[in-house]
C-alpha cells in the first residue's frame, strides 16, 4: 500500500488533480461548491413553490418575485461558475 501511494504521488498526471489544501485551486473548488449549493438550493425553493401552486401553477404577485429572485440567484452562481471555469 505505502508503495503504491509513493508511486501516485510521484505520478505527474497524478500530483495536481486533487488540490493542495490552502491553495489557490483548493479555494477555487470550494467557490464552486458553495455557488453550486446555492443554486442547487434556489431550485428547490422555486420548486416547492410550484408544488405550493399545483394543480393549476397560477403565481401569485407574491410567488412571482420570489421566483424571480431565486432564479437570479441561480443564473449569478452558474455565471460565477462558468466565468472561473472560462478563465474569465
Amino acid at each position: 500500500m505505502a508503495e503504491r501511494l509513493r508511486r501516485r504521488a510521484a505520478d505527474p498526471l497524478h500530483v495536481g488533480s486533487i488540490p493542495t489544501p490552502g491553495s489557490n485551486e483548493d479555494e477555487n473548488m470550494r467557490d464552486f461548491v458553495g455557488h453550486t449549493r446555492e443554486a442547487i438550493n434556489a431550485l428547490i425553493a422555486v420548486e416547492q413553490i410550484w408544488r405550493k401552486t399545483a394543480p393549476d401553477y397560477e403565481l401569485s404577485s407574491e410567488d412571482t418575485e420570489k421566483v424571480v429572485e431565486l432564479l437570479s440567484k441561480v443564473k449569478a452562481s452558474v455565471n460565477l461558475i462558468l466565468d472561473s471555469l472560462q478563465g474569465g
